[in-house]
């Protein structure tokens, strides 16, 4: 999964630099604003470059960005054919994993104690969601539509 992430912000980055336009220098327009989510909360990271580019790309007035889900909740409806842009979400998580016994373990020896507690360990946790620009849908509230 986290491959696959990857692969889509490079191909993004790659295709714009084909364009033409080079993304680390405020690829949003003046016109759409900084992309944010239905919310109203920014977007930060790489996810301000990719959805940029998306709204550049595609001629998007409105900074607003929500998934299918956020949008219908909205009253909103995306358009039939409409493509989607990733929004990638990480995080820390702590897992505990479980240990299978091995052929040394035996749970007669030892202290009492249960020698196979789980220890706690934090991984990163990447996904990915596709997301909508407000422009690709009709029936949002007016708000959704104006730029930031």
């Amino acid at each position: 999964m986290s491959l696959r992430v990857y692969e889509l912000v490079t191909e993004r980055m790659i295709a714009a630099l084909e364009a033409g336009t080079v993304p680390w220098v405020r690829p949003w327009s003046a016109q759409a604003g900084r992309p944010v989510s239905l919310a109203g909360r920014p977007y930060r990271g790489v996810n301000v470059f990719t959805l940029a580019l998306a709204a550049s790309a595609h001629g998007y007035s409105s900074p607003c960005w929500g998934t299918y889900r956020q949008i219908t909740g909205a009253g909103g409806q995306v358009r039939r054919g409409e493509r989607s842009a990733p929004v990638v979400f990480w995080k820390l998580a702590e897992v505990s994993p479980r240990r299978r016994p091995g052929p040394d373990d035996d749970p007669a020896a030892g202290d009492g104690e249960d020698s196979m507690d789980p220890v706690t360990v934090t991984v990163p946790v990447l996904r990915y969601f596709p997301v909508f620009n407000a422009c690709q849908a009709d029936g949002l509230p007016a708000w959704f539509y104006r730029p930031a």
